[in-house]
């Protein structure tokens, strides 16, 4: 085999000059270029422009296919989202008469899924904030938990540390002791 050259394998100097180029249009190195030809089952049929368009068409199919698996992946994550929100109701529905259930509200309480009310005087400028347990929420300091609701209190030390929610902050009188950090 007259002169070759050693990437990952005996390759005679035509393909090798080929890979090098490959590597190069795609400005990685030669084993990443050779690794990245193998996982695709391509072949360096030539080199210059073709390559380019063989290694577009491939990106391509690519972007192509990883679209289509985060579509898929975007619908199974809104079929659990609802077969949750069912379940959670089936779950409602054994505590509560659901009949009447205003929709609405629970739209609403979904947009806002707490309760902001005034620990002392608006001087002292503290909060309570409450939340159900079962809401991802948490501001503030946790004074008290209980089987259904978490209460935290929010005051000036709370906002150096995190950002305060916009109905918290709004509740502040002066803005001084919740103000939002630059």
């Amino acid at each position: 085999m007259g002169d070759s050259v050693t990437i990952g394998g005996r390759v005679d100097d035509d393909t090798a000059d080929d890979l090098e180029e490959y590597a190069d249009q795609r400005d990685i190195s030669k084993s990443q270029a050779l690794a990245e030809l193998v996982e695709n089952g391509l072949d360096m049929v030539g080199s210059g422009e073709d390559d380019i368009a063989v290694a577009a068409d491939t990106d391509l199919q690519r972007m192509a296919d990883l679209q289509s698996e985060l579509n898929q992946m975007a619908e199974q994550v809104t079929q659990k989202v609802e077969a949750q929100g069912q379940r959670l109701e089936e779950q409602m529905a054994n505590h509560f008469d659901l009949a009447d259930l205003d929709r609405e509200q629970v739209h609403a309480f979904a947009d806002k899924p707490f309760n902001v009310l005034p620990k002392g005087t608006d001087e002292e400028n503290e909060y309570y904030v409450t939340a159900p347990r079962f809401v991802p929420f948490h501001v503030g300091h946790l004074l008290e938990q209980d089987e259904a609701w978490n209460t935290f209190v929010v005051n000036k030390y709370v906002s150096w540390i995190e950002d305060i929610p916009e109905p918290v902050r709004e509740k502040s009188t002066s803005g001084s002791a919740t103000r939002k950090r630059p």
